[in-house]
């Protein structure tokens, strides 16, 4: 759009006033040209709204936390400090993959997973761009929990929701990604491999009904799988593919003071509204409706009044108590279970791989310079996920974001950064960083320095991994020159060597005699 449509949009009355009261109580920043104002910030008047626009704003973006006074905030804060600012939060859901019919799927599962715990208070909204929000306000949310208020059960409250709903869905869109040919190509591009056409019987087989709790919770299909060479070398069942990984769709990207794009505010790529819609049209929702001067704000998207005090009780309940399971379990849902016997069949080395640093993609190679002013926490975030998947030690990270953060003028404080190094090491499940198109991770930071291989990727770690690759082949190949050069100098050795007389013959003094 151009800027003085982008003016005329946010103009409008009647826009600015739906902005104004979703972002009540909360902490708000907005985006001009490739990065955000700086925070906090919040919007006092609905015509706040025209006034930023007029000066370069393209979108308005709030907290998930509402805050007692959301100017008290600042880097640095303890966790007591947080809590004691905030007053409350609400769950929101964020549903972003580049497969736009499973982006309508996966809100319309989230939705009818809320709706079989008793939540009637849902808000849906298109994103602007590939998918959705879904919103469940904090007035539908007990008082406490386990005694604990739930206003200081920010972020884990929501993520433990969320994982529980995730667990719910899963099944649903394997039903209907195993019937998909283009989707069962994405998959074995990600490494992925199975039979479509035995696990989609082994589905078909089971499900007589199609209600929430008429698909199976874990399926036990197990089938030999064929590579292109037609080699059988992975035992792969539906328990163990995970429809996220394959959608690059991870919905639990939640943190303190974690923004998401207000309702009615624009999306700069698209051009598209934030428009919230009704739950019940979102398998039919078509992105026209999002035009900008064909909106009409009717609707709320997060209704605090309609709320029901309770209502999401049983939600938060049997989401706990999911939690508790899973870890009980040691659950890993997205690791595939492969014997040793069968990774060397299919010529996987079972030695771990660590990724050193030379082979980091230019935007972890920026993060680890250090010496940053804003966005340490998303930084954090990115590197503790990196990390990881590059195959890091504990202590190894530890050390390496230590060292990251003393380089910085004002660090992240000690006890915050040791508690999510302490999460991330509970997890069962590796998660993998944002993907390369996630702007507010990397652009937005000013972290995305791109080399001709970024384009040819969608995540850090495939770069990283394609660098370590052709280290390991760099230092293979090394290795074996090295063995031939120590071979030819033996032989020339040998060959240039003098050679030695023999030795005299010795004569017999007694048979001579």
């Amino acid at each position: 759009m151009e800027p003085n449509e982008i003016v005329a949009y946010y103009s409008r009355r009647d826009i600015q006033r739906a902005i104004w009261e979703t972002a009540k109580d909360r902490e708000m920043a907005v985006r001009i040209g490739e990065s955000f104002a700086k925070r906090p910030d919040t919007l006092e008047l609905p015509g706040d709204v025209a006034d930023w626009a007029r000066n370069g704003a393209t979108s308005f973006h709030i907290s998930e936390e509402r805050w007692s006074n959301p100017l008290d905030l600042k880097t640095g804060l303890t966790k007591k400090q947080l809590d004691e600012l905030r007053i409350g939060w609400d769950l929101i859901i964020d549903i972003d993959t580049p497969f736009w019919d499973y982006a309508k799927q996966t809100a319309y599962y989230v939705v009818e997973a809320l709706k079989f715990h008793n939540v009637t208070c849902i808000g849906v909204k298109f994103s602007g761009n590939k998918g959705f929000h879904i919103s469940v306000p904090f007035e539908a949310f007990p008082d406490e929990v386990n005694g604990i208020h739930i206003k200081d059960w920010f972020p884990e409250c929501p993520k433990f929701i969320i994982e529980h709903l995730k667990n719910m869905v899963k099944p649903y869109l394997l039903d209907k990604m195993l019937k998909d040919p283009d989707i069962i190509m994405k998959a074995t591009e990600k490494g992925i491999v199975f039979s479509q056409e035995k696990l989609t019987n082994q589905i078909d087989n089971k499900n007589e009904s199609r209600g929430f709790g008429g698909i199976v919770d874990r399926y036990h299909a197990g089938t030999n799988v064929l590579n292109n060479s037609g080699r059988n070398y992975l035992n792969t069942t539906l328990s163990d593919i995970d429809p996220f990984k394959i959608l690059e769709l991870d919905m639990v990207l939640i943190s303190s003071r974690h923004m998401f794009r207000a309702p009615y505010s624009l999306h700069e790529k698209a051009g598209l509204v934030s428009l919230p819609i009704n739950p019940d049209e979102i398998l039919d929702f078509d992105k026209a409706r999002a035009k900008p001067f064909a909106v009409k704000p009717l609707l709320k998207f997060i209704d605090r009044e309609a709320a029901k005090k309770n209502e999401a009780a049983t939600l938060i309940i049997q989401a706990f108590d999911w939690d508790k399971k899973a870890k009980r379990e040691g659950k890993q849902e997205d690791k595939l279970k492969i014997t040793s016997e069968q990774k060397k069949a299919a010529g996987i080395n079972d030695e771990k791989v660590v990724v050193k640093e030379e082979a980091f993609p230019p935007c972890m190679k920026k993060i680890l310079e250090g010496n940053m002013e804003d966005g340490k926490k998303r930084a954090l975030f990115l590197l503790l996920k990196f990390l990881m998947y590059a195959g890091w030690s504990w202590p190894d990270i530890e050390e390496r974001l230590n060292k990251w953060n003393k380089t910085n003028p004002e660090p992240i404080r000690e006890n915050y950064l040791a508690e999510q190094i302490s999460w991330h090491k509970k997890q069962k499940t590796v998660v993998l960083p944002p993907n390369c198109d996630k702007a507010e991770y990397y652009k937005d930071l000013k972290f995305c320095s791109p080399m001709p291989l970024c384009s040819r990727i969608h995540n850090p770690v495939n770069y990283a991994k394609i660098m370590a690759k052709r280290q390991i082949e760099i230092a293979a190949n090394q290795k074996v020159e090295q063995e031939k050069a120590e071979r030819r100098a033996s032989r020339m050795k040998k060959e240039n060597a003098p050679r030695k007389k023999a030795p005299a013959q010795k004569t017999d003094a007694k048979k001579s005699e």
